[in-house]
């Protein structure tokens, strides 16, 4: 017997399906003679302790609970090299995800009573839940599952019950006391609640999180498809925030007006507007369950208890005024506000005018509003930082300022240190160092008098530095670890505290990613259009969302897999855009033509190696952002595009590993991407300091942390310190 096919004492007979940090696997107990589920950690986490913490959270908050519609937890163990494991019992039916897709592949929906009775035992098993003070926070149709019940005496009626209803994974479950896992994405796109898709550090779980959940379960299973069925998810996050569901009844004409109000009432927005509790939820169910007639129509109905909020008005209401906060990315500016009719199709993103706000009416395309404000990025920093740093570029020649001395700080009193770390190759025709000289008549030589006594010349000043440099570097020098950071002020000076030390990369590595995929679109060597298919073989362990059988079969083009990727930090989008390139030698030779000298593919993303580990530093990091905010990767559409995502991340923070701005106040817009492996955090980005345009970018790296989350908070508090201080030194200068 292999270890392979052994988890402790179980045998493995199937693996049923892989999440982020896990693999389940279907198993025999050989000493109770019986089928059981095992979640396992992934191999690649097994050495870091916050992981194992969320791990363990699960079997810690579903042990002890003994209720038909919650999947029970049995044991844990450790296996010989310490990955913890839990013992579940086995859903031998399959999942709602499962039944969900195989109507939808057939053209069909759920019977209304059908769907009810479902809603109505996942309901039981959330006021279980909730009861008990936990939020399960990622409540889908691939943790709704079912299983034959046991079936001791054989009887008819057992039978007739069908199958128990199950709620599983309570992997993200918080107690109403705690505050967001640091670790894992407080749930799924498609099925979390607006306040959830915000993804604010302070969020707190509230069980009106899991009845927005429910009621878009209970939409899908009527209507044949979500409320917000985008497959963007950067569109989806953004329909969560700024959009109101299209009417189920839209999709679902069979579906009763009082069932419609109340799935609707469900879906508010605003949590104050939403049925309050899953208990209220399971009541309005239950009556309306109670009310149908056998064609699927309502008899009687009598509301079971008040309504509240925007759920209390029959009549159409008036569409709620746009808050400009949640309408664009704080970012830039626009203008030309048009509207478009609710059923107009919006233009192609490519087509729409970089100066032009499109507002769809009722329900909004914010989608198109976030590209429109990563434009005015561009517009903004060509005019400003863009043109600082191509100076430092092109050594001062001709690139529209007179004074670039001052632009490069060497903090190591080595004149060429600084320069040769964000200095970019300039191989354009006309540039300084590809010019050949011109040749010249030697002089005849004349007599020379003597030199008469010349007074010394006077000194040459030297350029005054950022007020901000030094309380800036020493800001870096306190950062735990092995800590290394490289910070571009708005001048074009930089800031560098051991900037070229490499340092493993987990989600960062991403963005060469990213960049060397649109190089091979720009070269038609890919057409972004394409699509691929998720199966089993392109899940990724790790970080993402991919890797959840939710996804199975689904196709998403290859512009997509971009947005995920960096939005999730997707494991296996990663490796999927990596392959469809070349593999990684594709993205190191990108890396290498554009003068990133520590920055490097050895594995593809997922995989466990020491020897063979991905890295790059904080000066790649910086130099990255440096050219984005200049529309410098592959070309300025690329370059939009990607800032858009990061935007998007960074105003969502779906994935909850936004050190970068969890500390930042509240209008501070920012940009970033992270980073996290065992011991191990990385944060690249900049932020608009004011709304004329100024930038910094901020690139910090911290390994070999004893304290992961001690490092977490010094990273946040040193890019919040940086933060005010170059407010604080630009209000001096003016």
């Amino acid at each position: 017997m292999s270890e392979q096919q052994y988890i402790g004492k179980y045998q493995i007979e199937q693996r049923l399906g892989s999440g982020t940090f896990a693999t389940v696997y279907r198993c025999h107990d050989p000493d109770l003679d019986t089928t059981c589920a095992i979640k396992l950690l992934a191999e690649n986490w097994s050495e870091d302790e916050s992981a194992r913490n969320w791990f363990l959270n699960e079997a810690r908050v579903m042990f002890g609970i003994e209720h038909p519609a919650i999947l029970r937890i049995f044991t844990s163990g450790t296996l010989d090299d310490d990955r913890p494991y839990f013992v579940m019992e086995y859903a031998d039916q399959g999942s709602l995800a499962d039944r969900i897709r195989s109507r939808r592949a057939q053209g069909e929906v759920f019977d209304i009573h059908e769907a009810l009775d479902i809603s109505i035992a996942v309901a039981d098993g959330l006021i279980v839940a909730h009861d008990r003070e936990l939020v399960h926070r990622d409540l889908k149709p691939s943790n709704i599952l079912f299983r034959t019940p046991p079936d001791s005496n054989g009887s008819a009626e057992q039978k007739d019950h069908g199958p128990q209803i199950k709620i599983a994974d309570f992997g993200l479950a918080r107690r109403l006391e705690q505050g967001a896992n640091s670790l894992a994405g407080a749930g799924t796109p498609h099925y979390i609640a607006p306040e959830q898709a915000k993804g604010l550090a302070e969020e707190r779980p509230d069980v009106r999180n899991d009845v927005y959940s429910a009621a878009t379960i209970l939409y899908e299973m009527v209507a044949g498809q979500v409320p917000f069925p985008y497959k963007s998810m950067t569109q989806v996050i953004a329909a969560h925030l700024n959009e109101e569901p299209a009417a189920v009844q839209d999709f679902a004409p069979q579906v009763p007006d009082e069932m419609a109000k109340v799935i609707h009432d469900g879906l508010a927005r605003e949590p104050e507007d939403r049925i309050p509790t899953a208990q209220a939820w399971k009541q309005q169910l239950q009556v309306l369950r109670n009310s149908l007639n056998p064609d699927g129509s309502i008899a009687g109905w009598i509301s079971a208890a008040p309504m509240s909020g925007a759920a209390a008005a029959d009549a159409p209401s008036e569409p709620d005024p746009v808050d400009d906060e949640t309408k664009t990315i704080p970012i830039g500016s626009v203008t030309n506000t048009r509207v478009l009719d609710p059923d107009e199709e919006p233009a192609p993103l490519d087509e729409i005018p970089a100066e032009e706000t499109v507002v769809r009416e009722e329900r909004s395309n914010p989608m198109a509003m976030y590209v429109i404000a990563a434009a005015a990025i561009g517009l903004l920093v060509v005019g400003m930082l863009g043109l600082a740093l191509s100076d430092l570029v092109n050594g001062g020649n001709g690139s529209g300022t007179t004074d670039d001395t001052a632009l490069i700080v060497d903090v190591n009193g080595d004149d060429s240190a600084g320069d040769a770390e964000l200095a970019v190759p300039d191989d354009s025709e006309g540039s300084q160092a590809g010019e050949e000289p011109t040749s010249t008549v030697e002089p005849t030589e004349t007599p020379r008098p003597e030199p008469s006594p010349t007074p010394d010349p006077t000194a040459t000043p030297e350029p005054e530095e950022d007020p901000a440099v030094e309380p800036i570097r020493a800001i870096l020098e306190e950062l735990p670890g092995d800590s290394s950071g490289v910070i571009v002020l708005p001048s074009g000076e930089i800031v560098d505290e051991s900037g070229d030390q490499q340092v493993p990369a987990g989600g960062t590595i991403s963005l060469w990613i990213a960049a060397a995929t649109f190089d091979a679109a720009s070269s038609g060597d890919l057409d972004l259009d394409d699509t691929v298919t998720i199966t089993e073989d392109v899940q990724a362990p790790g970080t993402g969302m991919l890797n959840s059988s939710e996804y199975l079969g689904d196709e998403f083009s290859y512009e997509e897999i971009i947005g995920i990727m960096l939005l999730h930090s997707d494991n296996s989008a990663s490796n999927i855009l990596t392959e469809a390139i070349g593999g990684m030698s594709q993205v190191n030779e990108y890396a290498e033509d554009h003068g990133y000298e520590s920055t490097r593919m050895q594995r593809m993303l997922g995989a466990l190696d020491p020897e063979q580990e991905n890295y790059t530093s904080a000066t790649d990091g910086a130099l990255f952002m440096t050219r984005l905010l200049d529309d410098e990767i592959v070309d300025p559409e690329a370059s939009e595009q990607l800032r858009s995502i990061l935007e998007q991340r960074s105003n969502n923070e779906t994935v909850a590993l936004d050190f970068f701005g969890r500390e930042l106040p509240d209008d501070a817009a920012h940009a970033n991407i992270s980073g996290l492996l065992p011991a191990t955090r990385n944060e690249i980005g900049y932020i608009l300091l004011t709304d004329d345009g100024r930038f910094v970018v901020i690139s910090l790296m911290s390994g070999s942390l004893d304290d992961e989350s001690g490092g977490e908070a010094a990273i946040a508090a040193a890019i919040a310190e940086i933060h005010a201080e170059l407010l604080e030194s630009g209000d001096q200068d003016e």
